[in-house]
């Protein structure tokens, strides 16, 4: 997801507990930019069971309440036999 941390917005992640973060990092982009130019936030996952998953990423900064952008996704995980 893109961000660009000098801006103070990071993305904050609102998950159900069958979704745990395993990891989490900021990725600066490529080449020879400028000091605070924006990178990518990657993170890896860990389900544990199969159904619906509802996920929700809030682009906000850490002092304000309402995020700037928010975007939901919808994991759907089955087991191998479905």
């Amino acid at each position: 997801m893109p961000e660009v941390r000098a801006s103070g917005y990071r993305w904050r992640w609102r998950l159900p507990d069958s979704v745990r973060v395993v990891a989490d990092e900021h990725i600066r982009s490529l080449g020879e930019g400028p000091p605070g130019e924006g990178g990518v936030r990657r993170l890896a996952l860990d389900v544990v069971g199969a159904g619906r998953h509802l996920l929700r990423a809030e682009l906000a900064r850490p002092w304000e309440v309402e995020p700037r952008r928010s975007v939901t996704f919808v994991l759907v995980v089955t087991t191998p036999n479905e």
